[in-house]
C-alpha cells in the first residue's frame, strides 16, 4: 500500500478505515507492506491533543462532552493496529 498519509483525529474517517483494513488483513493472515509519510509508530498524531490532552480533554470530560473517551478509543485502536503489523 502506497501513499498512506499521517492520520489524525481531524481525519477520523480515514483513521478508522485504515484501522479496519489492517484488522481484516491481520485476521486473514495477509501480509501488508506500507509506504507511508512516517514510521508506523508515528503515523497517527494529533498535534492539537499533544498540546492540550491532559488539561483540555479532562475539562471536556467534566463538561460531559466525552471527548477523552473517544480519543482514548482511537489511540487504543491504533496501538492495536501497530501491534498487528
Amino acid at each position: 500500500m502506497r501513499g498512506v498519509p499521517i492520520l489524525s483525529l481531524e481525519k477520523r474517517e480515514q483513521l478508522r478505515r485504515f484501522i479496519t483494513l489492517v484488522d481484516v488483513l491481520y485476521e486473514r493472515k495477509v501480509q501488508l507492506v506500507l509506504h507511508a509519510e512516517s514510521e508506523l509508530s508515528t503515523l497517527f498524531r494529533d498535534e492539537r491533543l499533544v498540546a492540550r490532552k491532559d488539561q483540555k480533554v479532562d475539562e471536556d470530560v467534566r463538561k460531559g462532552t466525552g471527548e477523552k473517551k473517544e480519543v482514548d478509543e482511537e489511540f487504543f485502536a491504533f496501538d492495536r493496529t501497530v501491534s498487528q503489523t
